[in-house]
């Protein structure tokens, strides 16, 4: 499974279009979605609308989202800001 962290994930339309970009590749269909912002109230709005892209989709990947960057780097294939 790739972990693909988002730092800035706050800013809503570039990560739910950029995640829903990334699902469609059929080898990233399971990643690990980190998401990371300072804004505690848009981090948890870019998690639901995430989340609702993964049910939405079927798609077998997972999401968590924090305020700790180191947390959210942790063991990451790929770094978005």
């Amino acid at each position: 499974m790739t972990k693909i962290t988002f730092i800035g994930a706050g800013s809503l339309g570039f990560t739910a279009g950029l995640v829903r970009d990334i699902l469609t590749f059929p080898l990233l269909q399971d990643a690990h979605i980190a998401l990371m912002d300072i804004n505690a109230e848009r981090l948890d709005f870019a998690k639901t609308a995430v989340s609702k892209i993964i049910t939405e989709g079927r798609y077998p990947a997972t999401v968590t989202a924090t305020l700790d960057r180191v947390e959210a780097l942790r063991d990451a294939d790929v770094v978005l800001t």
